[in-house]
C-alpha cells in the first residue's frame, strides 16, 4: 500500500474514508454481519472499523474474525501482535480454517470469507497476483458481487 501501513497520512485516510463510506452504504442496504480474514493491513483497519461503529455508536452489526491457522501472527512484531490479540477477544464469532498452518490456509481462508459472504469489500492496488487478486478472481467465478476501493 501506498502508506506501507502506517495509520497516517492523506493516502491512508482517503483510503479510510472510502472504506468508511462503503460500510455504511452496506448497512443501508441490511448487511449486519462482517468479516475480516485478520491479516496485517487492510484486514486490521476493517476489523477495528467495525469494533468502533458496533461499540461506539451502538449499531447492530457483528464482526467475524476469520483466520488461516491458531498462529497467523506468528512472525508479527510484538505491537501488531498486541494488537491483532485485542481485536480477536472482541470479534462476535470466530473461524478458524486449519489447526496448523499449511501451504495453502491462506488461501483456504480467503475462499470461505467469499463462500460467506454477499459482498466482497477489496483494497487493489491492481497486481494480478497475490491474495487479494486471487480472492477477487475467486469471487468472480462464483459471481459475488465485488466493491473495489483502487490504492
Amino acid at each position: 500500500m501506498p502508506w506501507k501501513y502506517t495509520a497516517k497520512g492523506k493516502e491512508y485516510n482517503k483510503y479510510i474514508r472510502q472504506l468508511t463510506k462503503i460500510v455504511k452504504s452496506l448497512m443501508k442496504q441490511g448487511y449486519t454481519h462482517f468479516i475480516s480474514g485478520m491479516a496485517l493491513g487492510v484486514d486490521i483497519d476493517f476489523a477495528q472499523m467495525i469494533i468502533h461503529m458496533r461499540d461506539n455508536k451502538k449499531l447492530q452489526i457483528t464482526l467475524e474474525r476469520a483466520i488461516p491457522c491458531p498462529n497467523q501472527d506468528i512472525k508479527w512484531i510484538p505491537s501488531s501482535k498486541l494488537l491483532y490479540h485485542k481485536i480477536l477477544s472482541r470479534a462476535d464469532k470466530v473461524t478458524t480454517v486449519s489447526p496448523s498452518y499449511t501451504f495453502s490456509c491462506m488461501y483456504d481462508r480467503n475462499r470461505s470469507m467469499v463462500n460467506n459472504s454477499d459482498t466482497l469489500i477489496a483494497v487493489w492496488n491492481g497486481a494480478e497476483s497475490g491474495g487479494t487478486w486471487y480472492t477477487m478472481y475467486y469471487a468472480k467465478q462464483i459471481d459475488t458481487p465485488i466493491i473495489i476501493i483502487g490504492v
